[in-house]
């Protein structure tokens, strides 16, 4: 048996981005059967023998602050995740003052490796860190998720979703073409900042996700295109598309440029471009709702293509692969499963509730 702890800041790290941290951890939990640790203030981390030890975080200050809390424990194979690798977060670690006097660095010497989101900025990060670094694309919670591919609109009634970095010219655009009398349509504009802490934070995700399950199209744009505040970094594949992906919406907008982008993203329609015109864009959007036939179709490739690909379990398989470890059966059977809901979509059969097979009865509740 491969025994996983996994140290965990979702008590201290409450925002709404951190929601997309805590997705991975709870696959850890389902994939793993990992052990739970909460990192607080003065209370170490349990010891025991583990195989794999792995904090997961947004960025390095989040990630290193869980781990130092958790008084630093160690296993046979000790990793981190980090969602915003960016190159400009580990940069004043190349001072040796600063690395000496930084509790967090101190932390991060403690870790064998760090996989981060971001593909560009490895070499830098390893550099600064002192450490091996590997490129990990991030993902979703898509087992979790349970979506249908788009059928009807009854089924999904919004009509456009925007959430998280908007490109705000078309957003305005699109919202006065759809939210006005007599419109059919209904867009809706989720202007909830990521360092926003709400008030219930598993309702309120619970809330984000249902609302995807009823969209039919999301919009997501690249770094550097909704980028009115200066200050984007790197262009890469980030949480917008994997969560509205996972849900089986439909993306519109403008996709990352990078070349990992075209591995990740390589069936069609898995971004349909809109115009940098505020109502060019508008328009192309009135005639994808009025196509009703290309959005199912991406709808069901979104959804075979996440299943089989882009669900956190994947992820977490390829740390396995690399440090050599062995998957248990629960591992085998989540996997198992997203595999099959992959291929019944694909033949149109209903996937929100596969049936089990005897093994995977045993193993999930």
């Amino acid at each position: 048996m491969t025994k996983v702890l996994l140290v965990s800041g979702r008590g201290i790290q409450r925002t709404v981005a951190d929601c997309c941290a805590q997705d991975f951890e709870d696959c850890i939990l389902d994939a793993a059967r990992a052990t739970l640790f909460l990192a607080e203030e003065g209370k170490p981390a349990p010891t025991g023998d583990y195989d794999l030890v792995i904090v997961v975080g947004l960025n390095f200050r989040k990630m290193a602050t869980t781990y130092r809390l958790a008084g630093m424990p160690q296993g046979r194979h000790t990793v981190a995740y980090v969602f915003g690798g960016y190159g400009s977060h580990t940069t004043r670690y190349r001072d040796p003052v600063k690395r000496l006097l930084n509790p967090r660095y101190r932390a991060m010497t403690k870790l064998d490796k760090v996989y981060v989101g971001i593909p560009d900025a490895v070499e830098k990060i390893q550099k600064d860190l002192a450490l091996p670094v590997s490129f990990l694309p991030m993902a979703a919670d898509v087992l979790g998720v349970q979506a249908q591919p788009f059928e009807t609109q009854k089924d999904r009634p919004v009509s456009v979703a925007g959430f998280g970095r908007l490109h705000s010219g078309i957003s305005a655009a699109i919202c006065d073409r759809l939210n006005r009398p007599g419109s059919e349509h209904l867009y809706l504009n989720n202007s909830v900042g990521g360092n926003t802490e709400p008030s219930d934070k598993p309702r309120y995700r619970a809330t984000f996700w249902h609302t995807l399950r009823k969209t039919q199209i999301s919009l997501a744009f690249d770094h550097f295109f909704a980028n009115e505040k200066n200050t984007a970094e790197h262009s890469y594949v980030g949480p917008r598309w994997f969560e509205s992906l996972a849900a089986g919406t439909v993306i519109a907008g403008v996709a990352p440029e990078y070349e990992s982008r075209k591995s990740l993203l390589d069936w069609e329609d898995a971004t349909i471009d809109l115009s940098a015109d505020p109502e060019t864009a508008a328009d192309e959007i009135d005639a994808l709702l009025a196509d009703p036939e290309r959005l199912h179709r991406a709808s069901r490739l979104n959804l075979i293509n996440m299943n089989r690909r882009h669900d956190w379990r994947h992820r977490l398989a390829e740390i396995y692969s690399d440090l050599g470890l062995t998957m248990d059966a629960p591992f085998k059977v989540s996997l198992d499963l997203l595999a099959r809901r992959a291929d019944q979509i694909a033949a149109g059969a209903e996937a929100a509730e596969p049936a089990k097979t005897e093994e995977e009865d045993s193993f999930i509740s």
